[in-house]
């Protein structure tokens, strides 16, 4: 090929590298941007969630601490929280590094912001349901004690129709068993 003839090639591979690059061939898909903007959102959601949780959780703690104060589960509860915040903590590192492929913006990097998007909203909602059934179990005990002289009631009745109840025949047909049961 003639010197002229490189040349002119070497303008058109030019303009094509040039063009490539304008018309955003090589960027990140616009949907995966849109994700990691979404996640990221969702993220300082989450957060404020497991925060209003934990707060939620120690202001019933104060205003009824005769309630919660013998409770095993109470124990566990700042350490089920301070573990939601660990796991957004990791769901932070991984938006984080979504935020720098979203910078450097290359095709490239599409499987590896997928697999980030993944892991950041499966550690978020890990994180959510971690700190919701801690603050579900805390309005459980909270509920109890508004419905305990119902309760009580039912627990009365029950072992009343116990007592009464007549256990020959499930022992004659049962054998052995239904006399350790019935303490005869």
């Amino acid at each position: 090929m003639s010197r002229s003839g490189l040349k002119f090639l070497a303008v058109i591979l030019s303009l094509a590298i040039v063009l490539v690059l304008f018309a955003g061939l090589d960027d990140l898909p616009r949907s995966v941007r849109a994700q990691i903007d979404s996640q990221r959102a969702a993220l300082a959601s989450t957060r404020n969630q497991v925060s209003a949780a934990r707060q939620d959780v120690d202001r019933q703690i104060q205003a009824d601490p005769a309630l919660f104060a013998n409770l095993p589960a109470r124990a566990r509860w700042p350490g089920e929280f301070d573990a939601a915040t660990a796991l957004l903590t990791a769901a932070s590192g991984d938006v984080d590094q979504l935020s720098a492929i979203e910078k450097a913006n290359r095709r490239e990097d599409r499987q590896r912001a997928e697999t980030l998007l993944s892991q950041s909203k499966d550690l978020s909602n890990r994180a959510s349901a971690q700190a919701g059934a801690v603050q579900k179990e805390a309005a459980h005990y909270e509920d109890l004690k508004q419905h305990l002289p119902q309760t009580l009631a039912d627990m009365e009745r029950e072992r009343r129709a116990l007592d009464g109840f007549d256990f020959a025949p499930v022992a004659a047909a049962g054998g052995l068993i239904v006399p350790m049961i019935s303490g005869r």
